[in-house]
């Protein structure tokens, strides 16, 4: 039985215990997956016709790893005070070069019986601040494999 590797091992394991645990020595040795960072930037109408409105959501995503991050899918979801307004999906490949950012523009397409639903409700109580709630369920390729996180964001629909 050879017990030097085994002593090596331990002194090695009690050096590293302060660094915080499991997660950290992941991440010194390279086996630990950062969730990447999503902002939303940005609402803009495009276009608007009798039966829709058509708008662009700008993502700011910030890729914390020493690895890049290949964007596979995006299902996400708008509402306002939790009734849902809109819902889409992106499903081209993106790569988020490591330690980098990138922007990504998601188009989105709302009914105008949505939407007038939801000027009727701003008008019957002008002095409510509605809330605009967007979710994301994320899907990428990694060098430790598939990932997939859920992100959510809320925000008020009006800036005073």
């Amino acid at each position: 039985m050879n017990s030097i590797p085994i002593f090596r091992f331990l002194v090695l394991m009690v050096c590293l215990s302060p660094l915080g645990g499991c997660q950290t020595i992941k991440e010194l040795f390279g086996f630990g997956v950062m969730q990447p960072k999503v902002t939303v930037l940005s609402m803009a109408v495009r276009k608007v016709t009798l039966s829709e409105l058509d708008l662009l959501i700008q993502l700011k995503v910030d890729n914390p790893n020493g690895f890049d991050l290949e964007f596979n899918s995006l299902a996400y979801q708008v509402a306002i005070d939790e009734a849902p307004l809109a819902n889409g999906e992106y499903k081209s490949l993106i790569k988020i070069p490591e330690e980098s950012s990138l922007k990504i523009d998601l188009p989105l397409t709302v009914s105008t019986q949505n939407a007038f639903s939801l000027v009727q409700k701003i008008f019957n109580n002008p002095s409510h601040n509605a809330q605009v709630q967007f979710s994301a369920l994320v899907s990428f390729k990694s060098l430790v494999g598939p990932l997939e996180f859920e992100f959510k964001e809320s925000r008020a629909l009006f800036k005073h």
